[in-house]
C-alpha cells in the first residue's frame, strides 16, 4: 500500500496533485471533506471557521489530535486501497496516523499569496469569499497554531518533498513526476 499525503497552505494547488495523481490510478481521500460531512450532520454552514475551528478543533479535543488521519487511514484499509492519495492535513498527528503504512510519503504544497487569494476567490467556494487582509490573518493563525489546534509549520518542516506551484499545471504535473521518480514510487 501506497499513501501520499498532501499538506499545504490555502489554495496552493494540493487539489490539483490530488487530480493528477487520481488520473495516475491513486484514490483520492480528503480531511476537509471529513469535516464537510460533520458540518452537514451538524446543520452547519461550511464556513473556514466553522470547519477548520468549530468542527475540526472540536473533532480533535475530543477524539485526539489525529483524529482524521485515522478515520481515513481505516478507510484505506477497509477497502483495500494500493494506491490512496490524502488531501489536506493539518496537523502533524494527522500525519503520524497514516504514517503507521511503511510507504507513505508528504508532500507541502505552497505557492506565493497573492496568486493563492486570486485562486481561492476564482473558485468561489463559500469559505473563499474573504478579503486579502483576512485571508493573511487565517493564514498566521493556521500556519503557527494561533487559536487553532492547526499548525501548518510543523507539516511544512515534516515534508518529504516540497512543490513550489507557481507556474502552469504542466510545470505542475512535472515537479509531481520528479517527486516519485526520486522517492523510488512507482506509477
Amino acid at each position: 500500500m501506497l499513501i501520499i499525503g498532501l499538506t499545504g497552505t490555502h489554495s496552493s494547488g494540493k487539489g490539483e496533485v490530488g487530480k493528477y495523481l487520481v488520473s495516475q490510478g491513486f484514490k483520492y481521500y480528503s480531511c476537509s471533506d471529513e469535516l464537510r460531512k460533520e458540518a452537514r450532520k451538524l446543520g452547519l454552514e461550511e464556513t473556514r471557521e466553522n470547519l477548520g475551528i468549530v468542527i475540526g478543533d472540536k473533532l480533535r479535543r475530543e477524539q485526539g489530535k489525529g483524529i482524521l488521519g485515522k478515520r481515513i487511514y481505516e478507510e484505506i484499509l477497509r477497502e483495500g486501497t494500493e494506491k490512496a492519495i490524502v488531501d489536506s492535513l493539518r496537523l502533524i498527528e494527522e500525519i503520524n496516523e497514516l504514517k503507521k503504512s511503511k510507504n507513505f510519503h508528504l508532500i507541502f504544497v505552497d505557492a506565493p499569496i497573492k496568486e493563492r487569494y486570486e485562486r481561492a476567490l476564482n473558485r468561489k467556494r463559500v469559505t473563499d469569499n474573504l478579503s486579502f487582509e483576512d485571508f493573511k490573518k487565517i493564514e498566521d493563525r493556521e500556519r503557527y497554531g494561533h487559536e487553532t489546534l492547526m499548525k501548518m509549520q510543523d507539516c511544512y518542516d515534516k515534508a518529504d518533498f516540497k512543490i513550489f506551484n507557481d507556474k502552469d499545471l504542466k510545470n505542475l504535473h512535472k515537479q509531481i513526476d520528479n517527486i516519485l521518480k526520486k522517492s523510488f514510487i512507482t506509477l
